[in-house]
């Protein structure tokens, strides 16, 4: 499996919402009740500005996109967003970690938020985050790596 990432784009937006709205919508309507489309669509506009995201290539197809923000005191992992049909293929697994190679070699933690009913939280849990703490909607995690963690 060939993973890339790129800068987004603005020609990208179309496919991230469209990706965004496949995602989230199993998610969002077994936490919430339902899915509201003008609601979701406002929140992906808000969220939504290219030059802070990359997409995805899984053999050179886009297959999700990723906005990763260097912090002073840590590396947070704004989203991951993997488009269903690409899931369980071990996608994010590899950006997370990637990410977590750059968390050991800048010794950097890297922190996340994930809504509660999502079941990506197995997957940090087993890349080893942590909670550390919760909102209404969303666990807080984290991944610090341990001294002598090649």
């Amino acid at each position: 499996m060939l993973l890339e990432r790129r800068p987004a784009t603005p020609s990208d937006t179309e496919f991230a919402r469209i990706s965004h709205h496949e995602a989230y919508r199993e998610v969002v309507s077994r936490q919430f009740g339902a899915w509201d489309e003008a609601l979701q669509a406002r929140l992906f506009e808000e969220k939504w500005i290219p030059d802070q995201f990359e997409i995805v290539l899984y053999d050179g197809n886009p297959c999700g996109f990723l906005s990763i923000e260097d912090r002073p005191d840590h590396i947070y992992v704004s989203e991951i967003v993997i488009v269903p049909q690409f899931q369980g293929r071990g996608i994010g697994s590899r950006l997370l970690n990637e990410e977590m190679q750059r968390g050991r070699e800048t010794k950097s933690p890297l922190r996340l938020q994930v809504l509660k009913a999502n079941r990506a939280i197995e997957l940090y849990r087993r890349l080893g985050f942590k909670e550390c703490g919760t909102t209404e909607t969303h666990l807080c995690m984290v991944w610090e790596a341990c001294e002598g963690q090649a």
